[in-house]
């Protein structure tokens, strides 16, 4: 064979096994990128997720329920409910007769409304749902606490979405139900 085709063969050997290789390392380098921003992807969503829980409160300011997002990032509610009893009801005024609470008491309140964000917060006053000031009303909350269970269906700016409330383990992922039949709302006077 002469030395001109043996040098023409090697130099498509040669070229082949770099087409080859070339393509390899390629897909490998391909497969290792989206590997990472799978990775990077997942640390920014965890880096904004949202972490709502509810709480019974009482200090010297009063006592009552608090809505907080304790996570990292904004939630964007979907929907609220409250119960007393098992028993949703629709309003605070509702809530504030279920409990037999006094007719005569104050209180303070505020609603989270359907697609609210609500940012990360530490500040307590922040997130009351339902506050009476310091009295003998206030200290009878304590007991009365029990029979009340809230529940809120929030998401994150990616849509994740988790229920709050029932499990005493915290927000369930992918687990926002339908929202009870009746809406909560502000009271009408």
């Amino acid at each position: 064979m002469p030395a001109e085709k043996i040098y023409m063969l090697a130099s498509f050997i040669l070229a082949i096994s770099a087409l080859g290789y070339s393509l390899y390392n390629g897909a490998e380098v391909g497969r290792r990128l989206k590997d990472q921003d799978e990775k990077i992807e997942r640390h920014i969503r965890l880096s904004v997720q949202p972490n709502l829980a509810f709480g019974f409160y009482y200090n010297n300011e009063g006592s009552g329920w608090m809505l907080h997002n304790t996570g990292t990032g904004p939630a964007i509610l979907k929907w609220f409910a409250v119960t007393v009893d098992g028993k949703y009801l629709n309003d605070w005024n509702a809530f504030h007769a279920a409990l037999g609470l006094p007719s005569h008491v104050r209180y303070q309140f505020s609603v989270p409304y359907v697609d609210s964000v609500m940012p990360p917060t530490t500040d307590l006053d922040y997130g009351r749902l339902f506050w009476i000031p310091p009295g003998p009303t206030a200290e009878s909350l304590k007991p009365l606490s029990r029979r009340v269970t809230m529940e809120v269906c929030y998401c994150s700016r990616y849509d994740e979405c988790w229920l709050a409330g029932r499990d005493p383990r915290g927000p369930i992922r992918d687990s926002c139900k339908s929202p009870p039949t009746k809406p909560f709302r502000a009271p009408r006077k």
